[in-house]
Protein backbone atom coordinates (compact mmCIF):
# COMPACT_ATOMS: atom_id res chain seq x y z
CA UNK A 1 0.00 0.00 0.00
CA UNK A 2 1.39 3.27 -0.84
CA UNK A 3 0.27 6.68 0.94
CA UNK A 4 0.47 9.63 -0.77
CA UNK A 5 1.19 13.32 0.87
CA UNK A 6 -2.64 14.19 0.03
CA UNK A 7 -3.53 11.09 1.77
CA UNK A 8 -1.97 12.05 5.05
CA UNK A 9 -2.97 15.86 4.82
CA UNK A 10 -6.37 14.78 4.84
CA UNK A 11 -6.28 12.54 8.19
CA UNK A 12 -4.27 15.24 9.55
CA UNK A 13 -6.68 18.42 8.90
CA UNK A 14 -9.45 15.90 9.91
CA UNK A 15 -7.88 15.12 13.01
CA UNK A 16 -7.77 18.88 13.88
CA UNK A 17 -11.28 19.02 13.21
CA UNK A 18 -12.39 16.71 15.37
CA UNK A 19 -9.61 17.29 18.00
CA UNK A 20 -10.68 20.92 17.83
CA UNK A 21 -14.59 20.12 18.19
CA UNK A 22 -13.90 17.04 20.28
CA UNK A 23 -17.07 15.29 18.79
CA UNK A 24 -16.90 12.39 16.11
CA UNK A 25 -19.42 12.50 14.01
CA UNK A 26 -21.45 9.19 13.66
CA UNK A 27 -21.74 9.50 9.76
CA UNK A 28 -17.47 9.28 9.92
CA UNK A 29 -16.99 6.15 12.14
CA UNK A 30 -20.04 4.26 10.13
CA UNK A 31 -18.60 4.82 6.63
CA UNK A 32 -15.48 3.55 8.17
CA UNK A 33 -17.03 0.38 9.26
CA UNK A 34 -18.70 -0.25 5.99
CA UNK A 35 -15.11 -0.45 4.42
CA UNK A 36 -14.12 -3.20 2.55
CA UNK A 37 -12.07 -5.51 4.19
CA UNK A 38 -8.70 -6.48 3.32
CA UNK A 39 -7.41 -9.22 1.42
CA UNK A 40 -5.08 -11.88 1.24
CA UNK A 41 -4.00 -14.09 -1.43
CA UNK A 42 -1.54 -16.43 -1.09
CA UNK A 43 0.54 -18.10 -4.16
CA UNK A 44 0.75 -21.97 -5.09
CA UNK A 45 4.68 -21.20 -4.80
CA UNK A 46 4.29 -19.80 -1.23
CA UNK A 47 1.76 -22.74 0.14
CA UNK A 48 4.46 -25.28 -1.29
CA UNK A 49 6.84 -23.47 0.89
CA UNK A 50 4.62 -23.49 3.90
CA UNK A 51 3.89 -27.53 3.66
CA UNK A 52 7.82 -27.86 3.08
CA UNK A 53 8.51 -26.20 6.03
CA UNK A 54 6.08 -27.79 7.88
CA UNK A 55 7.78 -31.31 6.71
CA UNK A 56 11.18 -30.28 7.67
CA UNK A 57 9.70 -29.30 11.02
CA UNK A 58 8.25 -32.52 11.69
CA UNK A 59 11.98 -34.13 10.88
CA UNK A 60 13.62 -35.44 13.87
CA UNK A 61 16.57 -32.97 14.69
CA UNK A 62 19.18 -36.33 14.85
CA UNK A 63 19.08 -39.17 12.50
CA UNK A 64 19.17 -42.06 15.26
CA UNK A 65 19.50 -44.59 12.68
CA UNK A 66 23.12 -42.92 11.49
CA UNK A 67 23.99 -42.27 14.59
CA UNK A 68 23.74 -46.05 15.84
CA UNK A 69 25.38 -47.07 12.49
CA UNK A 70 28.04 -44.64 13.30
CA UNK A 71 28.25 -45.89 16.84
CA UNK A 72 28.62 -49.22 16.18
CA UNK A 73 31.31 -48.79 13.46
CA UNK A 74 33.38 -46.39 16.09
CA UNK A 75 33.54 -49.50 18.70
CA UNK A 76 34.20 -52.07 16.04
CA UNK A 77 36.96 -50.33 15.11
CA UNK A 78 35.93 -49.92 11.52
CA UNK A 79 34.90 -46.42 11.06
CA UNK A 80 37.54 -44.65 8.82
CA UNK A 81 37.66 -41.38 7.37
CA UNK A 82 38.88 -39.82 4.82
CA UNK A 83 41.34 -36.58 5.29
CA UNK A 84 40.11 -35.73 1.53
CA UNK A 85 36.83 -36.01 2.55
CA UNK A 86 37.18 -33.83 5.75
CA UNK A 87 39.03 -31.12 3.96
CA UNK A 88 36.69 -31.14 1.27
CA UNK A 89 33.49 -29.93 3.63
CA UNK A 90 36.03 -27.62 5.84
CA UNK A 91 36.34 -25.79 2.60
CA UNK A 92 32.59 -26.22 1.35
CA UNK A 93 31.59 -24.80 4.26
CA UNK A 94 33.70 -22.09 4.40
CA UNK A 95 32.79 -20.74 0.94
CA UNK A 96 28.86 -21.26 1.66
CA UNK A 97 29.70 -19.58 4.91
CA UNK A 98 30.96 -16.55 3.03
CA UNK A 99 28.15 -16.25 0.55
CA UNK A 100 25.91 -15.41 3.06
Amino acid sequence: MRIRRQEIENVYRLYRIESATGVREASRSTAVSKATADEVTISNQARLIQELKRRIAALPEVREEKVAELRAAIQQGTYKVSSQEIADKMLGRTLADRLK
